[in-house]
């Protein structure tokens, strides 16, 4: 891997989508009343994990991912 890092994610289909050139991000996914359900360390198979969030309840969610050289990304997600 270069020096280069970037990390994006998208929500699609019910899915948290991560891509990185990490070995793995540290994921929070928490409500915008600050109440956590997700925080976990996912593995990046070949840059790319996903990660369900159809148990959670309708909802606005901020969800961020870390990677291991402390780059991070943030995103709102409405879940309907």
């Amino acid at each position: 891997t270069s020096g280069y890092n970037n990390t994006n994610m998208a929500y699609y289909n019910g899915n948290i989508v991560i891509r990185s050139n990490s070995d793995y991000v540290l994921l929070n996914i928490s409500s915008i009343s600050a109440q956590t359900f997700i925080q976990e360390r996912i593995s990046l198979n070949g840059g790319t994990a996903t990660v369900s969030i159809e148990s959670l309840p309708r909802g606005i969610y901020i969800v961020t991912a870390k990677d291991n050289n402390g780059n991070s990304k943030t995103i709102k997600v409405m879940k309907n």
